[in-house]
């Protein structure tokens, strides 16, 4: 930044310059996120802007994104009583999805990197994770409440130690339909914050396990060849954008 610098995971929205030095960027726009397509179709402009939505696809199927899959087992009976537990049914649905994704946080208490692709009645049970879990087991108590949810495969930012850099990890998050739009949900953030700016969409999973292989692939061919660029709000510029 040029101006005020800032952390990623804090604020409003944020806007991104990203190069590909291989494969073609076909990132999404959904819920939080906006991508712009430049020529040549390996840069993109993309802003990330917390509690934004988008209308759901034309065609949407809302049936496949409230069935139980392999992963997303949410008709197992500890599934559906934990959502039972937790959820609100009086409540709106934009206070539903917030109460279960803090649910889902306090459940898994042993946050570590140990467990590798748990399905959502295995991390009920267990209590453990890192982020698939964490995603895993909302994605599914939201379709055992009956609201729609997909996976989402991204980057996330997170700060190094005495550094504003930080850098971008491999992440997986949600999105649930809400008055027919997405909205983002990340179970793995702690507090009051359902989702920051330093979100980086790049595939969706229905959750079965083919589809989050093809998935996985992709976000491994994408992940060593991209170069992304924080560009600093337009208030802030003076003739550029730092890195």
């Amino acid at each position: 930044f040029e101006g005020r610098p800032r952390r990623l995971d804090r604020g409003g929205e944020v806007s991104y310059r990203i190069w590909s030095r291989e494969a073609d960027l076909d990132l999404p726009t959904a819920a939080a996120q906006r991508t712009l397509t430049l020529e040549g179709e390996r840069e993109a402009l993309v802003s990330v802007r917390p509690g934004a939505t988008s209308a759901v696809e034309e065609g949407f199927d809302r049936d496949s994104h409230l069935a139980a899959t392999s992963l997303l087992d949410a008709s197992d009976p500890a599934v559906i009583a934990f959502t039972r537990r937790h959820d609100r049914v009086t409540r709106t649905d934009g206070e539903r999805i917030n109460l279960l994704r803090a649910a889902v946080h306090r459940h898994i208490t042993r946050k570590d990197l140990a467990t590798g692709f748990a399905t959502a009645s295995e991390t009920v049970r267990r209590r453990r994770g890192d982020c698939t879990e964490h995603a895993v087991l909302l994605a599914a108590a939201l379709r055992s409440a009956g609201i729609p949810s997909r996976l989402v495969n991204g980057l996330v930012w997170i700060p190094r130690a005495g550094e504003r850099a930080g850098i971008f990890l491999w992440h997986m998050w949600v999105q649930a339909v809400v008055d027919d739009e997405w909205i983002d949900l990340d179970p793995s953030l702690a507090g009051g914050r359902a989702f920051h700016p330093g979100h980086l969409a790049v595939s969706f999973s229905s959750g079965d396990a083919g589809d989050l292989e093809t998935g996985g692939r992709a976000m491994l061919d994408l992940f060593g060849s991209i170069e992304v660029e924080v560009l600093a709000p337009d208030s802030d510029r003076r003739g550029g954008a730092d890195e």
